[in-house]
């Protein structure tokens, strides 16, 4: 948030209203310009409730164990990766983790935030018996689980596109995401009150959808963003 003499304005980067177990709430303050993503900024982007959402998770997890299949939940490896962790963890699913993953995991002990027990992926010792969290650029499985049987999923908000398995090459998207949905993204405008809404990192019609609700919205290209700055 900056204010001056113009007036205030606030630059949300990628944010979410949802509650996290590892990141503390967006604060949302009363300005005069915001600057926000709208990634989901279509109304077909409405996320389950975030119990149904941990439910699927664990459910994924607890099926495949039962049968024989070793858990791989393909998540990007700062901040869905610990969430997730936080979620196979409150429901005693054993957890291992690529090594990415394990190193941001340390900071996030470092700062204070409290994470499930989990382990470092190990080639060697790794034998599908726990559940892999693994970031989605590692298209290939590790070593480790090569001619076992594995079932994966995605932890992406796209999961609400229905060629998103196909997609991303998984037996099941669950949408725990980062970002706000679609009703999300209008509670926050209700909430900061801000009389310009700037738009970037996300659908440019997402600016005519605030507009028939009379809200002053533009949506910015990437030029126009470093002229803004």
């Amino acid at each position: 948030m900056i204010e001056g003499e113009r007036g205030s304005f606030v630059y949300t980067g990628d944010f979410k209203l949802a509650r996290s177990y590892t990141c503390e709430p967006a604060e949302v303050k009363r300005c005069d310009v915001v600057l926000m993503e709208c990634t989901f900024g279509r109304p077909q982007y409405v996320f389950p409730s975030r119990d149904e959402v941990e439910d699927a998770i664990v459910a994924f997890a607890t099926k495949a164990l039962e049968d024989g299949h070793a858990p791989v939940f393909h998540a990007y490896s700062l901040g869905k990766a610990q969430e997730a962790m936080a979620i196979l963890g409150k429901a005693g699913i054993p957890l291992t983790v690529h090594g990415a993953v394990h190193a941001i995991a340390r900071c996030y002990e470092a700062a204070g935030v409290k994470l499930p027990p989990y382990e470092r992926y190990d080639a060697v010792t790794h034998d599908g018996t726990r559940a892999l969290i693994w970031p989605p650029s590692g298209k290939n499985l590790p070593k480790a689980l090569k001619d076992k049987p594995v079932r994966t999923a995605m932890l992406s908000g796209w999961a609400l596109d229905k060629n998103a398995p196909y997609r991303y090459g998984v037996d099941e998207c669950i949408p725990l995401s980062d970002h706000a949905d679609y009703p999300a993204l209008l509670r926050y405008i209700e909430l900061a009150q801000p009389k310009k809404v700037l738009l970037n990192h996300g659908w440019p019609d997402f600016v005519w959808r605030l507009r028939r609700l009379g809200i002053d919205a533009t949506y910015l290209e990437p030029n126009e963003q470093l002229a803004l700055f």
